[in-house]
């Protein structure tokens, strides 16, 4: 049973917190920088994108920390989506 909330736990992390994250960050900049948005991808499609980057900061991070979250994974993993968000909005060009 140990093992099985273990596993619940890294795909708690792997999945859902990256996603739902990434999501709500397009959801914000959706209404933040709305010309930029008309002219960028869907929502959908950019909230998507920056959720992958956020699993694959998460395939790097969680094993390198023993499997536990910390302070600076979610620093890390706020950067990749800020990141990500303004590479595909293009902010640095407004």
């Amino acid at each position: 049973m140990e093992h099985a909330l273990v596993l619940l736990n890294h795909l708690w992390h792997f999945f859902l917190l990256p996603i739902a994250w990434a999501l709500l960050f397009c959801l914000g900049t959706q209404l933040v920088f709305r010309q930029r948005a008309r002219q960028a991808a869907p929502w959908l499609r950019r909230s998507l994108l920056a959720g992958a980057a956020g699993c694959a900061l998460t395939l790097v991070l969680l094993p390198l920390n023993g499997g536990n979250s910390s302070v600076a994974y979610y620093g890390a993993l706020l950067l990749v989506l800020l990141a990500s968000e303004a590479w595909q909005l293009k902010i640095w060009r407004a």
